[in-house]
């Protein structure tokens, strides 16, 4: 097995390969896993806010995120794709994707909330919309937050 990072078509297939019909069910899992974990972590008022929006969210529809996941998940990694690009031309690319995702937080964060942006613009299900367009303003600090822990997803899944 050789030390050097895939190349991005090896990514791009490694991640694709992740929604495949016999791992998209666990990597589901865990993505729902990691967003209710984190969402148990939040404290404070936007704590209180976060967990009372995925709470509505949940009452409104209760399988909302392994749904949202199994559907946004392909757009996810087509975001992550040119990120996954740059990394490789990085100087850090010594380092791994994770590193490099943790690295570049603020960066991850704004190009995965805009997959969730556009689906909100287009979505028919209003309620929803509306708890997403509350909440959406502590969303990037919120998804920053998170980066490590989908960075070890990704790493558990073998994005390295």
């Amino acid at each position: 097995m050789s030390s050097q990072p895939p190349k991005p078509e090896s990514l791009h297939s490694a991640l694709l390969d992740l929604i495949a019909i016999d791992t998209i069910d666990q990597l589901v899992l865990d993505c729902v896993a990691l967003v209710q974990s984190e969402v148990k972590k939040k404290r404070g008022l936007s704590g209180t806010m976060i967990k009372g929006g995925m709470k509505v969210i949940e009452k409104v529809r209760p399988n909302i995120f392994a749904d949202l996941f199994y559907s946004l998940l392909p757009s996810f990694i087509e975001a992550l794709v040119p990120f996954y690009e740059r990394y490789q031309t990085s100087k850090q690319s010594s380092g791994s994707f994770s590193d490099f995702l943790e690295a570049h937080a603020t960066e991850a964060s704004a190009i995965l909330l805009s997959v969730t942006d556009r689906r909100a613009k287009v979505s028919k299900l209003g309620a929803l919309v509306k708890v997403y367009q509350k909440l959406r303003p502590l969303a990037q600090d919120q998804i920053k937050l998170a980066i490590p822990a989908l960075a070890q997803l990704l790493n558990k899944h073998g994005i390295k």
